[in-house]
């Protein structure tokens, strides 16, 4: 729309200034103007524009200028037909009716004719398209190039469409002359580019195109280059190259100085860098020849530098692309040649980068790289040998990435390499073509990918380098776990296999774990994640890397070991163990075979063949056998007879062993031992006799007698303990068992000596032998219950001995508990489950159990007072009593009823001493050492009461907003603080406040309130009831106003002679909301009333009880007045009374 404004503009003015003169001459004296002189004015207009724009020597200012003349000539022709209409619509269309047909036939044809011929000017300003070849109009350039050209109406033609291409002038034969305006269409510049066509161009050109006088040619995603003709000369001029590529590219652009459009750069997204070295690997397509001249310059995204500066930059490679590209200009096929020099450029400075990412990229993926002989070697560890070296090698068609070595192919979709065959594992030359597209692998990502790869531009080479490093380290699992794999087939043991899932090489034997091994991705080097035995662990490292034979050698014997434990734990110990633990109980004799036990001693060694056993004793030189293992020893092992004998002789060696551990462990502290065929009889301090015996009864398989001394009139203390299975370290359990009942027997030995004397036992009661309860004397004291956990009562037998099972749920353990308290219990636990003093028991009883029980009802026995609390109780039954969780005392038990409380000397603890510093028996400590208490088990409320109610001052003065308490300083110097100072509250400032453990200590000033100081000194029974006192004044002080009337009335009714009972008064409480004050029981000499105050509009509502007539009193004063009438009365009659 703007260009046809102008245009119309200036048609205007060309016939105001031109033809306005004589048109007007025309109208003469009339003032009109002929329509034949209008015509004949625009005819000649527009044979002056179309004769204009032939005469201009640009073929492409000729065709603008035609075009910008037919479309005036059109316009023109228009308005002189809208100016015809306008005519005939007026009243002189009389005198022109003659002329009429004649002048709208001339503009009608002139109209058509001149649209005839603007359709004819435009066909020839386009390609017509054919059947035989389409034109694509899209930008050239694509979005990531390095430089970006803008232009509109560009023409892309596919190559092999446009060598069919012929083209023509859009005309007729007829119509084609020489003087024509649209005969530069066809001339010798699109000549030459018809030229440069027909001779061989390269496959890897895709779009070229013609722009007037310059053909450009583009390989996408690398280059294009651009040659201009001389319309004047006809010569060849190579006007731009341009490389492009997303990432940060080592190249440049080279241009025309002369060439008026140049590309803009993008200065944000790349960063051109020179190229400085390695010009050995730029083909030899770019030769020195001659240097191209002065008029080609090398531009950055910066500035433009010229070529033959001085301070160029640019290395002597660039150069001579320049000018081997100029020289190949006029050469036979150009375009192949300088097609040649360039891709060799481009490619070369590709493969440059490549090297440059894979060398930033060496500690991710752990590989080193290093040259040789033009190419560039990726190397991964030695431990990958000889599978860990990559070859990148730059050719013409492309870089290319390929193994030295074969490597295992693994599909995307194989998730686990256990599921495949041996013959499935494809072993190929690894091998990546890294083009400029991005690569077509999707590698399967597991554990061993790292989500931060590289990704350069469109280069999938961050693919290419996680697929090699993956390839390596499988081809190296899968090969170590085909020659274990291959050793473990080899062998004639059974029920053993080796699989390979999740990465680990996993060996088993009848189903169970024998070991697995991980591969370390970075290093290469094998790790033996699991094994049975630490000592098979370098056995199994050197079987990775080792011979054949030599692996097959060292995996028979790990598995014979293996399978001799199998067979130990399912016929000695028994199917029910778990064999796996890791229990400490095999060692290694000299030869790497195992020797199994489960005791100290003694063990059990099996031979190669698991058909000879042999017993081994560790600490003494005496040998150990059995028959039945002398029986299997001796017999011939292809002999079918020998399956028979290996339980039996198996089962034997057991005993033997158990047998042979259970000596050692009674001779320990036994005074004497005595052994039998099938047990063990030992005398111990505590019982008469503990015999082990094992048995082949099939309820039990073993039995430990415990027979104990009478007591008093009753039968004997014998009981007996069954177990059917052996554990691993049944020996330890068994010691571990008779240790707990031997201390047991010495917590009952004590009870009843204690009950024989009457002081504080005053019965015990058995359940059974492992189950009593013992009563104390004292009433206060509760029963304490004592039971043996770990065993179940399950008879009698017919002597008299009582049997237990073993409770497979709950360890040997020895419990106690107070009868409806346990809070005592955790406390004394400890003493009670201590190894070092077995006496304890006797003195618990005697003395501490009866003052700690009183001790702790005083302190603990309100469910709600939660403020205390206690620590263990520790040997010597000291323990440390905690007050609000953050002020500790230490106590000690000095006698039978004296407890000693130590008082802390610094922090928060520290004010404990204050609160009970007025107690008779408190010794004050010097500044640097806390105070110390004595107090008899009489005491305990006491000293309890005196610590919560300095508490509950502190917190009561709190709450009415005194300050923070401090402590005073001592008059005496060296002594400790005995009070602690408050800062009076802010509604209230003329008192002072003092605390300490005798209460509440408030002095009035001069200043202050003359009835607060009567009040404060009515005299309260209890502690309690002065606390109540204080903060029924304080806080009605803190409402102000009317507060303090009505106290003042208070202290005036006080001293009419009928003084408020304030013990009862306050007894019930009272309450202030908003400022309304209720008093629901306010007592008197007169009776009971309820009294409500409206401290701001000073109303009362006050009902009396008992039934008096208060109706009138509706404020303090009135309520003073009342009680005054009562007063004077009262007097008046006790004075007539008087006379």
């Amino acid at each position: 729309m703007k260009s046809s404004e102008k245009v119309e503009k200036e048609f205007t003015l060309t016939i105001r200034e031109m033809d306005g003169p004589r048109l007007i001459a025309d109208a003469g004296a009339t003032g009109k103007v002929p329509l034949q002189a209008i015509l004949s004015a625009s005819i000649r207009y527009c044979e002056r524009s179309l004769a204009d724009s032939t005469k201009l020597s640009n073929p492409f200012a000729r065709k603008r200028a035609l075009c910008r003349s037919l479309y005036a000539s059109r316009l023109t022709a228009a308005r002189l037909l809208a100016l015809l209409r306008c005519f005939r619509s007026s009243n002189s269309i009389a005198e022109l009716e003659a002329a009429k047909n004649t002048i709208e036939g001339i503009l009608s044809r002139t109209t058509q004719s001149l649209h005839s011929l603007s359709k004819q000017v435009s066909s020839t300003l386009k390609i017509v398209t054919t059947p035989e070849f389409t034109i694509n109009f899209v930008d050239f350039l694509p979005h990531n190039s390095f430089l970006i050209k803008r232009r509109n109406y560009a023409q892309i033609v596919t190559l092999s469409n446009l060598r069919k291409q012929t083209i023509s002038s859009g005309l007729n034969e007829a119509d084609q002359n020489e003087n024509s305006m649209i005969s530069y269409i066809v001339d010798d510049v699109r000549s030459e580019f018809i030229k440069l066509l027909h001779e061989y161009v390269p496959s890897r050109i895709k779009h070229v195109r013609i722009h007037g006088r310059s053909i450009r040619f583009s390989v996408p995603n690398e280059y294009s280059f651009t040659i201009k003709v001389s319309q004047a000369t006809k010569t060849r001029r190579l006007s731009s190259i341009e490389f492009f590529c997303k990432e940060a590219i080592e190249t440049n652009t080279i241009s025309n100085n002369n060439h008026k459009d140049n590309y803009q750069k993008d200065h944000n997204n790349n960063n051109i860098q020179n190229i400085r070295s390695n010009s050995a690997l730029i083909s030899s397509n770019i030769s020195s020849g001659n240097i191209i001249d002065n008029n080609y310059e090398i531009n950055q995204p910066s500035r433009s530098t010229s070529i033959n500066s001085n301070n160029s930059k640019f290395s002597e490679i660039t150069l001579l692309l320049v000018a081997s590209c100029t020289k190949a200009l006029n050469c036979q096929n150009a375009i192949e040649k300088i097609d040649n020099s360039l891709h060799s450029f481009f490619i070369t400075n590709k493969f440059l980068h490549i090297c440059k990412k894979i060398k930033e990229n060496e500690n991710q993926f752990n590989y080193s790289t290093f040259s040789e002989n033009g190419s560039l070697i990726i190397k991964f560890p030695n431990s990958y040998l000889p599978r860990n070296t990559f070859d990148v090698t730059v050719h013409d068609s492309g870089i290319y990435l390929h193994s030295r070595a074969p490597m295992l192919k693994i599909s995307e979709s194989q998730q686990n390499i256990l599921d495949k065959n041996d013959e499935e594992f494809i072993t190929y030359n690894l091998s990546h073509l890294i083009n400029n597209q991005k690569g077509e692998i999707n590698h399967q990502n597991n554990e061993l990918n790292n989500s931060d790869v590289l990704e350069s531009g469109n280069l999938s080479l961050g693919s290419i380098l996680t697929e090699i490093r993956d390839c390596v380290f499988y081809t190296r699992l899968v090969t170590i776990f085909k020659r274990f794999s291959h050793g473990i087939s080899s062998l004639s043991i059974p029920f053993i296999k080796c699989t390979l899932s999740n990465n680990t090489i996993v060996a088993m034997i009848n189903n169970k774990i024998a070991f697995r091994i991980i591969l370390n991705w970075r290093t290469g080097e094998a790790i033996v994640d699991f094994c049975l035995y630490d000592q098979y662990v370098s056995l199994i490292l050197d079987a990775v890397d080792c011979e054949d034979f030599e692996r097959i050698n060292i995996l028979h014997k790990i598995f014979i070991n293996f399978l001799s434990l199998e067979i130990f734990s399912n016929i000695v110990i028994g199917p029910h163990c778990n064999y796996i633990s890791n229990i400490g109980c095999f060692e290694f004799d000299g030869n790497q075979r195992i020797v199994y036990s489960f005791a100290q001693t003694a063990g059990m060694i099996f031979s190669e063949s698991l058909y000879r056993i042999s017993l081994h004793a560790r600490a003494s030189k005496e040998p150990i056998s059995t028959d039945q293992i002398l029986v299997l020893n001796n017999s011939d092992i292809k002999s079918r007879k020998i399956t028979p004998l290996i339980s039996p002789a198996i089962i034997s060696a057991k005993k033997a062993i158990i047998i042979r551990q259970m000596i050692e462990s009674f001779a320990k502290n036994a005074t004497e031992v005595r052994t039998f065929a099938k047990s063990v009889k030992a005398i111990t301090p505590t019982f008469e006799s503990i015999r082990f015996s094992l048995s082949n009864d099939s309820r039990y398989y073993w039995s430990l007698l415990f027979e104990g001394p009478r007591i008093g009139s009753s039968k004997k203390f014998d009981f007996k303990i069954e177990g059917s299975k052996i554990t691993l370290r049944f020996i330890e359990w068994i010691e571990n068992l008779v240790n707990i009942l031997s201390k047991y027997m010495y917590i009952i030995k004590q009870a009843l000596s204690v009950e024989a004397t009457h002081s504080t036992v005053k019965k015990i009661t058995f359940q059974n032998h492992l189950n009593f309860t013992i009563d104390f004397v004292n009433e206060q004291c509760r029963s304490m219950e004592f039971h043996f956990q770990g065993l179940i009562y399950n008879h009698t037998d017919s002597h008299g001995v009582e049997v237990y099972y073993i409770d497979p749920c709950s360890p040997p353990k020895i419990d106690y508990f107070f009868s409806r308290t346990s809070t005592l219990r955790f406390h004394t636990s400890e003493l009670i489950q201590s190894d070092t003093n077995n006496y304890f028991i006797g003195s618990l009883l005697t003395v501490y159990v009866v003052p700690l029980q009183i001790f702790y009802n005083t302190f603990f026995s309100d469910p709600y007072n939660t403020n205390w609390s206690t620590s263990v109780i520790k040997e010597g039954c000291t323990f440390i009593l905690i007050f609000k969780k953050n002020m500790s005392i230490f106590v000690t038990f000095q006698t039978a009823q004296i407890f000693n409380f130590l008082f802390p000397k610094i922090g928060v603890s520290m004010m404990l001493q204050i609160a009970i510093a007025s107690h008779p028996n408190f010794m004050r400590g010097l500044p640097m050492k806390g105070g110390s208490l004595k107090a008899h088990i009489s005491q305990l409320v006491v000293v309890k009461n005196m610590i919560e109610d300095f508490f509950n001052d502190m917190s009561l003065l709190e709450k009415l907003r005194f300050g923070k308490p401090t402590m005073v300083p001592p008059k005496e110097h060296g002594t400790f603080p005995r009070q602690m100072a408050c800062q009076a509250p802010s509604y209230c400032p003329n008192i002072t406040c003092i605390i300490d453990s005798l209460g509440i200590h408030i002095d009035v000033n001069d200043n202050g309130p003359k009835f607060l100081h009567s009040l404060l000194n009515i005299k309260m029974e209890t502690r309690k009831q002065k606390q109540s006192l204080i903060h029924f004044l304080f806080s009605i002080l803190s409402v102000g106003g009317k507060g303090n009337d009505f106290l003042s009335a208070l202290k005036d009714i006080d001293d009419m002679g009928q003084p408020i009972e304030w013990t009862k008064t306050l007894e019930n409480g009272f309450n202030l909301n908003n400022k309304i004050l209720t008093i629901t029981n306010f007592v008197t000499n007169l009776g009971v009333f309820f009294f409500e105050l409206n401290l701001a509009k000073d109303e009362i509502e006050f009902i009396s009880e008992n039934g008096a007539n208060v109706a009138d009193v509706t404020s303090i004063g009135k309520l003073k007045a009342y009680f005054k009438s009562i007063f004077g009365n009262t007097l008046q009659n006790d004075s007539r009374q008087f006379f």
